[in-house]
C-alpha cells in the first residue's frame, strides 16, 4: 500500500492502530457485515520533507533518498537506465541473493540485533537487524533521532516550548495566560497560532492553547514533565507547572522496593517464632476479653429479675382463671421465679406450646379434655 507525494502532514489515529496491529476488524462498505482479516500489508508513504506526527513517526522506519540536483527527474548516467525493465529480468537474482543473506544468519545460529528495538516491532527488529548485522551491514535504524527532529515538528515545537517555559518561569505554578503571553514574545508553537492569530480572538486564543496544555499533561518534553495542579479558585483559571525529569527519577529512586530504608522510618521487622507465639496469645487474650464482654452484656439482658409478665389481656377463656384482677399470674410459692423460660413454654401433658405461662403447666385444652 502506498501513499504517493504526501503534501499535507501525515496524521491519523486509524493509521497508527493499523500500522501495529496484527489482524484487523472493520466494517465492509455498504454493508452491517464485520470481518476480520490478518494484517500482511506493507505501508509505504513517500513525499518531499514529510511531516508526521509522533504517532506515526515512532512506527516509521526511514528510508531517505537525496539526488543532490535541482531537477531530480532530468537525471542521467544510472547504472541501470531503465530500472523497472531491469529488476523484472534479474527478479530471480535479487530474490536469491536475499534468501543467501537469511541463510547465513541461521547457519550463524540466529544471533538477535543488539541494538534499541523499534517500539512494537521488537520481533522485527531483532531479526531484521540480526541478518544484517551477520552479514556486516551496519547503521540499522540509526537514524531514528534524525527521522523525529526532521518529521516531528510538533513535539520539536513543544520541546521548545518548553525550555523557554522553564527559562522564565522554573518550576513555578503559571496560568494558561501567562503561558500564552510567552508564545506571543518568542513566536512559539506556530501549528496552534499560526493559523488563528489573525482571525481568533485573544480569549480564543488562550482558550486553544489551554485545550492543548490538557491533552499533553504528564507528558514528557526534552527533560521536562508538563504537570497540571487544577483550577486557580481566585483568577478561575487551569494552572500548570513543569517537572524536572531528574527529581521525577529521584522520587523513583527512593520508592524502589530494594531503596536503602531511612532511619527515621519504622520498619517492619520479619516474624519469628518468638514474635508469633507473641502475637497469637495477644490476640486470645483479646478475643477472651471481648468474649467475656459480650456474653456478660447477653446475660444481664437475657437473665430478668422476675419472671416475665403476662400479656395485658387472656388469650381464651381458660387462661383467665389464673389471671388476678390487675392481669398478673398467680404463682405458687414452690415455683421458682427467677429461673428464665427458654423458649414458649410448653404443656406437660401434650407436649404443644402455650400461649401464656401457667402455674399448673397444663394448657387450656388439656383442662376442658379432662
Amino acid at each position: 500500500m502506498l501513499f504517493d507525494n504526501i503534501r499535507h502532514p501525515l496524521e491519523s489515529g486509524t493509521l497508527s492502530a493499523l500500522l501495529t496491529a496484527p489482524t484487523w476488524s472493520d466494517r465492509l462498505l455498504g454493508k452491517t457485515q464485520t470481518v476480520e482479516l490478518p494484517n500482511r500489508t506493507v505501508w509505504l508513504a513517500t513525499g518531499n520533507n514529510l511531516q508526521l506526527n509522533n504517532e506515526i513517526a515512532r512506527r516509521t522506519a526511514w528510508i531517505r533518498l537525496d539526488a543532490k540536483v535541482d531537477r531530480p527527474w532530468e537525471r542521467t548516467n544510472f547504472r541501470h537506465d531503465n530500472l523497472t525493465g531491469w529488476l523484472q529480468r534479474h527478479r530471480h537474482e535479487l530474490v536469491w541473493a536475499l534468501l543467501v543473506l537469511v541463510q547465513y544468519w541461521m547457519v550463524q545460529g540466529r544471533p538477535p540485533w543488539e541494538g534499541k528495538p523499534l517500539g512494537s516491532y521488537e520481533a522485527w527488529s531483532s531479526v531484521i537487524g540480526g541478518i544484517l548485522r551477520a552479514a556486516g551491514i551496519e547503521g540499522f535504524l540509526a537514524n531514528r533521532d534524525e527521522l523525529y527532529r526532521r518529521t516531528d515538528a510538533e513535539t520539536e515545537e513543544w520541546r521548545a516550548f518548553v525550555s523557554a517555559w522553564w527559562d522564565t518561569h522554573g518550576d513555578a505554578p503559571v496560568r494558561t495566560g501567562n503561558l500564552y503571553e510567552l508564545t506571543r514574545q518568542w513566536d512559539l508553537l506556530p501549528s496552534i497560532f499560526a493559523a488563528a492569530r489573525d482571525d481568533a480572538s485573544e480569549r480564543a486564543l488562550k482558550t486553544r492553547l489551554g485545550k492543548a496544555l490538557g491533552q499533553r499533561r504528564d507528558r514528557r518534553y526534552g527533560d521536562f514533565f508538563i504537570r497540571s495542579l487544577g483550577h486557580d479558585t481566585h483568577h478561575k483559571g487551569a494552572l500548570y507547572r513543569l517537572e524536572s525529569a531528574d527529581s521525577v527519577n529521584d522520587s523513583a529512586e527512593r520508592s524502589a522496593p530494594n531503596a536503602q530504608p531511612s532511619a527515621d522510618v519504622p520498619q517492619h521487622k520479619p516474624s519469628t517464632p518468638d514474635t508469633i507465639a507473641e502475637r497469637a496469645e495477644h490476640a486470645e487474650r483479646v478475643f477472651n476479653a471481648k468474649t467475656e464482654k459480650r456474653w456478660g452484656e447477653k446475660k444481664e439482658e437475657e437473665t430478668p429479675n422476675n419472671v416475665p409478665q403476662l400479656p395485658h389481656l387472656p388469650q381464651t377463656d381458660t387462661d383467665s382463671a389464673d389471671l388476678g384482677a390487675e392481669g398478673e399470674r398467680k404463682v405458687s410459692p414452690n415455683v421458682p421465679q427467677n429461673v428464665p423460660q427458654q423458649g414458649p413454654p410448653r404443656c406437660r401433658k401434650c407436649g404443644l406450646p402455650m400461649n401464656v405461662a401457667r402455674v399448673s403447666d397444663i394448657c387450656g385444652r388439656c383442662k376442658r379434655d379432662g
